[in-house]
């Protein structure tokens, strides 16, 4: 009879071993996770914030035939752009990409703030309301960034341009 015991515990002994490791690593990982996320935001999304990236913020202009700066840039040469609208279009990018960049890393220290505060737990409602309408405000000023950006964009294109940049991106609703 031991020798069977002995056998079902040397057997089930490993599987037993590795639920334990893993029932106590799990809480860890999880842990870890959320102390190493950057303010409750993704990798990507926190990177798109500081290096002023539309991150689908124009998605109303793009769709709706009003160009972004950024693209019509990369399709220059398809939409055959005098000197004078590819200027106007640099500068337009280069506006819009320092005001983005601005308020963006504006957004990731409010964010980080909040999270912050929720971690050590210091934190109460006036603060919670202070801290949340400041985001709204900063992310509607980002946004509205970039939808101004492509409002102005389309303004530089003639009609056979806009129609060449949407055959080429594939962006525009039917």
């Amino acid at each position: 009879m031991r020798t069977k015991i002995r056998a079902s515990l040397l057997t089930f002994a490993p599987a037993l071993l590795g639920c334990l490791i893993l029932s106590t690593a799990a809480p860890a990982q999880h842990h870890q996770h959320h102390q190493f996320n950057g303010g409750g935001m993704g990798p990507d999304e926190r990177s798109g914030l500081l290096e002023g990236a539309g991150m689908g913020l124009a998605k109303a202009a793009e769709t709706n035939r009003f160009p972004g700066p950024l693209h019509v840039l990369e399709l220059e040469l398809l939409l055959d752009l005098s000197v004078e609208q590819k200027a106007a279009v640099e500068k337009l990018r280069a506006e819009v990409l320092d005001e983005a960049k601005v308020l963006g890393a504006e957004i990731v220290d409010t964010e980080d703030e909040l999270y912050r505060r929720f971690t050590q737990r210091h934190i109460d409602a006036e603060t919670l309301r202070s801290l949340t309408a400041k985001l709204g405000k900063l992310r509607g000023q980002l946004r509205h960034a970039h939808l101004a950006a492509h409002l102005a964009t389309e303004k530089l294109l003639d009609e056979r341009q806009i129609d060449i940049y949407y055959r080429e991106r594939g962006t525009a609703a039917p």
